[in-house]
């Protein structure tokens, strides 16, 4: 994208872990260029330390000497001022082990990132206390085995799962009582918490009898599903206003 021409917000897009992945597996793997192009955001896709990023307490081979959350704070700082980014509406999303990170991120850099969407991962920091409320969107197959829709992953009992983080953050951001609503379609459960401290919202997507994969993605990382997750990550984005004050 050009220099100069402002945009409005930025979104960082982060991988899965594997020896092959990269920012430009996930670019090809989930579509979002035409979500940014649609809603004037600057997408960038951030490469890990060998294939992976240090996310938190799992897993596997994580590069646990990088500082991955410095490391994309600069990223985004750099890209607002190259392209005139409006730096209150920063945001990240990721899959997998790239979920794991945008929740550490919220968890860490509460006042840089105004929400966050995960799929197919959770939170693995075991200490979360945000500065300031931070969106989310949480989406997860019920059928996801290396990640665990009930939690619990790789043998650790106290990893939430994608009920529970969801619950955490409602918690975290103060939403009131009663300001959740359930709506229910084939195969999708999705759990909407407004009226939440700053403006901000807890969202959850559980897909019946999907696995680990990105829900409707045109290339390598999804897998056919009415509920198209890029689609519905751009939108929930592009709702999401700047903190008051």
């Amino acid at each position: 994208m050009p220099a100069g021409v402002g945009y409005a917000g930025t979104v960082v897009v982060l991988h899965g872990q594997g020896d092959s992945e990269s920012g430009d597996t996930v670019a090809e793997g989930v579509g979002f260029d035409a979500q940014a192009a649609a809603r004037r955001f600057v997408a960038v896709y951030p490469d890990g330390r060998g294939g992976a990023f240090a996310a938190g307490h799992c897993c596997g081979r994580q590069p646990t000497r990088a500082d991955d959350v410095r490391f994309v704070v600069r990223l985004a700082g750099l890209v607002a001022r190259r392209y005139r980014v409006d730096a209150r509406r920063t945001f990240a999303t990721g899959f997998s082990n790239g979920a794991f990170l945008a929740y550490r991120l919220a968890c860490q850099q509460s006042h840089l990132f105004l929400g966050i969407a995960s799929v197919a991962g959770t939170q693995v920091l075991r200490r979360c206390r945000p500065r300031q409320p931070v969106s989310v969107l949480h989406i997860h197959g019920r059928d996801d085995h290396p990640m665990r829709f009930a939690g619990g992953i790789l043998g650790r009992p106290w990893i939430p799962g994608a009920l529970e983080v969801t619950a955490l953050w409602r918690t975290r951001n103060g939403c009131r009582d009663g300001a959740t609503a359930t709506l229910r379609g084939p195969g999708l459960l999705v759990r909407r918490t407004t009226g939440c401290r700053h403006l901000s919202r807890v969202q959850l997507a559980a897909l019946e009898r999907f696995g680990h994969a990105w829900p409707g993605a045109p290339g390598t990382y999804g897998a056919p599903s009415a509920y198209d997750a890029t689609d519905e990550i751009g939108r929930f984005f592009g709702e999401l206003r700047r903190r008051p004050g």
